[in-house]
């Protein structure tokens, strides 16, 4: 039997893991350190126009759009992969829907709104960066698993 040998992350996976993290309690500052000034952000179909814009505000937007529907909100980091400036990262979001979640349609104009359950909820996310000159220049999402929310987002 061999040791394990440690795996030193490259700073592109430690950007991918921070951007993640930063989710539940960055502040615009923190996404203006770890995004490029252009940088595409891609939230998914349900998100708002601001969030679905560039740089490090649109990110910062998703943030707090996802802060105001759900309560003690957190990300477990499952996994990271790739060596180069592309990092994926899968994650486990919990939390707890307590304010109203506005879903919004392809032209991010709000659609429908899921009024606060109460639910406690963990889905699984795969998200996707491309780094450049020590910044994120891409981020998209995966929704996977809709969780507890899935029957309500039927149109």
């Amino acid at each position: 039997m061999t040791a394990a040998t440690a795996v030193r992350p490259t700073e592109a996976q430690v950007l991918a893991v921070l951007a993640v993290k930063l989710l539940s309690h960055g502040d615009r500052g923190d996404f203006r350190r770890c995004f490029a000034a252009d940088a595409v952000n891609r939230p998914g179909d349900y998100a708002p126009g601001p969030c679905r814009g560039t740089g490090p505000d649109a990110v910062w937007a998703t943030s707090r759009w996802l802060r105001r529907a759900f309560g003690e909100l957190d990300w477990t980091v499952r996994a990271v992969a790739g060596r180069g400036p592309v990092v994926l990262v899968a994650a486990e979001m919990r939390g707890r829907h307590t304010g109203a979640l506005t879903l919004h349609d392809r032209h991010g104009t709000p659609a429908r709104v899921l009024r606060p359950s109460g639910l406690r909820f963990t889905v699984r996310r795969t998200y996707r960066f491309r780094t450049a000159g020590h910044r994120i220049i891409e981020r998209s999402v995966d929704f996977g698993e809709l969780g507890p929310f899935r029957e309500d987002m039927r149109p």
